[in-house]
């Protein structure tokens, strides 16, 4: 991977866990709350399942994409890996 791309992998990561720490630690629940219902109103309007898209189902899918990008962007940052700390001796 080349430096450029790295360097964005890093600064795109920082930006997402600023996001994340807004949008987790926010002191009153509309946001997600707002966020599992919309999802739900997009989903019943596309034409999906009313099983799939009951508030519970949706909460799940949002914390996957919540947590998803966090290593896959780590991955992309070239941080040097931690050696041997899985090592059997």
């Amino acid at each position: 991977m080349t430096h450029t791309r790295a360097r964005a992998a890093r600064v795109t990561l920082a930006g997402y866990l600023l996001f994340l720490v807004w949008g987790l630690l926010a002191p009153v629940p509309d946001a997600p709350s707002g966020l599992v219902t919309w999802m739900s109103s997009s989903g019943d309007a596309i034409g999906l399942p009313p099983a799939l898209t009951e508030g519970s189902r949706m909460e799940f899918v949002a914390n996957v994409l919540i947590v998803a990008p966090v290593p896959v962007l780590a991955t992309w940052t070239d941080v040097p890996a931690i050696r041997g700390w899985s090592r059997r001796d």
